[in-house]
Order: C-alpha cells, then structure tokens, then sequence
C-alpha cells in the first residue's frame, strides 16, 4: 500500500515534499540516499538498539538494529548532505517535510522513487 503525498514543489534547485508521516518514510529516505546518491551515512538516527534482556542493555553492547517507530519522532529535524545534495528532513506530529536542494536529473530521480511508493491525496 502507498503512503500519501500533501504537496509538492520546485523553483530550481530547491524541491519540497509534504507526506503523511508514515512508517514507510523511513524506507524512502533510505533508498533515495543509497540509489540516488550511493550514501549509507546517518542511517542510525532512525534505528535504534533492541535488547534480549535487562543484562544485556545493561553491558552497553550494541544489541540488534531496529527500525524506530517513525510516530516517536517529532518535532526533529535531520540533514543529509553530500558533495552534490542537501537534504532536511522535518518530523512534525501529524506530517514529514523533505527540503531538498539537488540537480534536475536528481529531481527526476527523486520523483521517480517518491511515485513508487507514494500517491497523491485523491489519487
């Protein structure tokens, strides 16, 4: 099932994109920055440590990767840049708002994944 796009925009470099706040926006942040810009960087801000036991997060050892539930993030905002690509990504309560400063062709890439796993309000 898609998620819901609110809006969407351009004036030259500069896009912005307004979604539900979906667990899948975690899913779509990371494909956009390993297809379209080949990063696995800052990745952990969305996972968090998942423990067997009291003893085990007691030892401070890094326990198993999960996904954070994306309705615990709010109100924070997180920067992916690179040597071609700025992108903020804004957590509200209800909504995700993606800013991105990246090429035409970039753009056109971006919009391509966003159809895929996204529709339009109405849509």
């Amino acid at each position: 099932m898609k998620g819901n796009i609110h809006g969407i925009g351009n004036e030259g470099r500069y896009n912005y994109i307004v979604l539900n706040k979906e667990q899948k926006i975690i899913d779509f942040i990371e494909k956009v920055l390993k297809d379209l810009f080949q990063e696995e960087i800052h990745l952990e801000y969305f996972y968090t440590d998942e423990y067997q036991s009291i003893e085990e997060a007691r030892e401070k050892k890094p326990g198993k990767k999960v996904k954070k539930k994306v309705e615990e993030i709010i109100d924070q905002r997180f920067n992916f840049s690179g040597e071609d690509y700025k992108i903020d990504l804004i957590f509200g309560k209800d909504k995700v708002f993606i800013i991105a400063d990246i090429s035409l062709d970039k753009r056109k890439e971006l919009i391509q994944i966003l159809k895929e796993m996204f529709k339009f309000n109405g849509e």
